[in-house]
């Protein structure tokens, strides 16, 4: 935070200098220490090295060498001793002496310097821009940051001041109020004198005592120029004094003068009456009627302490005449509150406004009935939780809601609310195991006079599900010879979404074999051709509601494929004649598992078929070496170690010469 502040101007090859404490105990502490100036050269925008200007520390005279109100402050006069334990005195005191230097600075800056506050550099070259800084010579533990200020001169040209602004002028009672920006202009002005002119061409002096800008958090100045009459015009112009002591008179001349700002006698309302529909009678008196008196407007708001709107009079913002003392408003507000005021306006455009009345309105006309009606429902430990919610009646005068619910929404509706909801959110209790699937809700509105609305559109709401279906039962598992048939009774429930037909075989888990759904539900069978012969089969069925909760699996329904007789698969045999060994050579194809047997037959010239020889499941062929020359006819089974053996392959030929 800045504590010291400071200025500069360049004139006849000098800067001048001139820095200020902002308060009166930092600028007694300075003192005692004195100020150092430094100066740097600045080159492209940046400074150079600072080196001190003043070859000692910049001290104020002795009291002896000065005079007037700098003496007084730098030397007080012997003071009885102080009673105030506060020092509230003392500060006093100080602040008084700290104003008479500063006021003794600004006005001359030989002062200014004989006060240690100023400085005058001589030695400054015309064309150069300098950087100053001025810091007290405080020990270094207690330098703050705040108290080093700096200064940016160019020496280009002599330092030029604008005048100060036009005055802005403010007409009150026998009175003009002038202000100015004074915060913005504290670097060229720290003194003011305001000036009048009675007649436009002659001004004099209306300040006495120079005007000092001292608060830095208050960013205008103002003065009030008190006035015999109203409406009668006088000049104004604003003189500033620069901090080295010149006066400039501002060019810009601003008028004004005092004007009438006392309102009219206060209108009282006698009677506020409503006559039906929207429209309302006001009657009232003022007294005494003042000869000033323009007429009367009316303003109308909904709350006592609302923001009241003028009342329009024929469509127009226009006043009622000054003789007029009753007025129909029609359009009054049938849903809402109607609070009156009755304003009086004088020729100078004061107004002063009556004492509110309120107009009780005879409302027989319900609010619409609510809309936007919707429902969630949770299951909080084995009870419904339902939220309802519906949009905010639009109307003014509607105070709250009720909500009424059914089992059926035929029969009457109870109410469910035990006093007037002020909010659209209603949250209610149900419970989940009853017969009744859904309850229905509605909702009426009723208007600050308890007109109830029509119901709002019926919502209906199903309960959640906590119940879980009935199992179907498996009625019969019959066995085919490649496949099983699975045949069930439907479930009892009638919420049932879907059924799931589950499978194990012996020493494994259950799995999924089938789901229905949609018209697949009407299905009472399933063939499940995923089986092997000999094996057991257990089935299960299960349903699952449109609350997604399962049913128990049924009973368990258990079949089994029993074995075959013959394989299902037969050897294919192929046969060639082997010429160098002079025999026959039978190959085969047969994908059953070992161990097996294979029984080969042969047949001579449309003979019999006689087995000739078994070969092993791991041989690949054989070879017959003994038949004659003739036509020959080969046949084979497979047979397994269990007994079951396959039927016999197609007959393969073959002549030997």
């Amino acid at each position: 935070m800045a504590r010291l502040v400071s200025w500069h101007s360049y004139q006849r090859d000098t800067v001048r200098l001139l820095w200020l404490p902002i308060r009166a105990a930092n600028w007694l502490w300075f003192s005692q220490y004195g100020y150092q100036i430094d100066r740097a050269d600045v080159v492209g925008g940046q400074p150079g090295v600072f080196e001190k200007i003043a070859a000692a520390p910049v001290l104020p005279a002795p009291a002896s060498q000065l005079s007037g109100p700098a003496r007084d402050a730098m030397n007080p006069a012997p003071r009885p001793q102080r009673l105030d334990s506060t020092g509230s005195e003392e500060a006093n005191d100080q602040a008084l002496r700290h104003l008479m230097v500063t006021l003794a600075a600004f006005e001359s800056p030989k002062t200014a310097q004989r006060l240690g506050l100023g400085w005058a550099d001589a030695t400054a070259q015309p064309g150069k821009t300098y950087a100053y800084r001025i810091f007290p010579l405080l020990p270094p533990a207690q330098h703050q940051p705040g108290d080093t200020t700096y200064r940016l001169v160019s020496t280009a040209r002599p330092t030029t001041v604008l005048p100060p602004p036009q005055l802005r002028a403010d007409g009150q009672e026998r009175a003009v109020e002038l202000s100015w920006s004074a915060q913005a202009l504290a670097q060229r002005f720290v003194l003011y004198h305001i000036e009048r002119s009675d007649d436009g061409r002659t001004f004099h002096r209306l300040t006495k005592i120079p005007l000092l800008h001292t608060t830095a958090n208050v960013p205008t100045m103002a003065y009030r120029d008190s006035v015999t009459a109203n409406y009668r015009p006088y000049a104004y112009r604003l003189v500033g004094m620069t901090p080295f002591g010149e006066w400039i008179t501002s060019p810009y001349v601003v008028q004004g003068m005092g004007r009438d700002k006392t309102p009219p006698a206060q209108p009282f309302i006698d009677a506020a009456r409503h006559l039906g529909g929207k429209r309302v009678l006001l009657t009232w008196r003022q007294e005494p009627a003042e000869g000033d008196l323009r007429g009367f407007y009316i303003s109308r708001a909904s709350t006592l302490r609302g923001s009241y709107k003028r009342v329009l009079i024929r469509n127009a913002l226009t006043l009622l005449p000054k003789t007029e003392r009753t007025y129909t408003d029609f359009d009054a507000d049938l849903s809402g509150g109607n609070h009156y005021m009755v304003v009086a306006v004088n020729t100078a455009g004061n107004e002063r406004p009556s004492i509110p009345a309120y107009v009780v309105m005879s409302d027989s006309i319900p609010p619409a009935p609510p809309t936007g009606l919707t429902a969630r429902v949770d299951t909080v430990n084995g009870r419904g939780m339902v939220t309802l919610r519906w949009r905010k009646s639009p109307e003014k005068d509607v105070q709250g809601y009720k909500v009424f619910y059914a089992n059926d929404p035929s029969g009457p509706f109870s109410q469910r609310t035990h006093r007037t909801l002020t909010d659209s959110v209603f949250r209610d209790t149900i419970a989940l195991k009853t017969l009744t699937k859904q309850v229905f809700y509605r909702v009426v509105a009723l208007d600050q006079h308890y007109n109830h609305s029509g119901f709002s559109a019926l919502l209906a709401m199903n309960r959640p599900d906590i119940v879980r279906p009935a199992a179907p039962l498996i009625t019969e598992i019959l066995n085919h010879e490649a496949d099983m048939e699975v045949r069930w009774q439907a479930s009892p429930s009638n919420d049932v979404v879907a059924y799931r037909l589950y499978r194990r075989e012996a020493g494994r888990d259950w799995v999924l074999a089938r789901t229905f759904r949609g018209a697949e539900m009407t299905t009472r069978q399933y063939v499940d051709k995923n089986v092997r012969e000999g094996q057991r089969y257990d089935y299960a069925m299960q349903v699952v509601d449109n609350s997604g909760l399962e049913s128990d699996r049924s009973p368990v329904g258990t079949g089994q494929l029993p074995e075959a007789v013959y394989l299902s698969e037969t050897p294919t045999m192929q046969v060639r004649y082997d010429d160098s060994r002079k025999a026959a050579y039978l190959t085969w194809t047969l994908t059953t598992p070992p161990p097996y047997r294979l029984v080969i037959y042969r047949s001579h010239d449309n003979g019999p078929l006689l087995p000739i020889t078994t070969a092993t499941a791991d041989q690949r062929g054989y070879l017959d070496t003994s038949p004659q020359p003739g036509r020959y006819a080969y046949v084979a089974k497979a047979v397994l170690p269990s007994g079951r053996q396959s039927r016999l392959s197609q007959r393969v030929s073959l002549r030997i010469p």
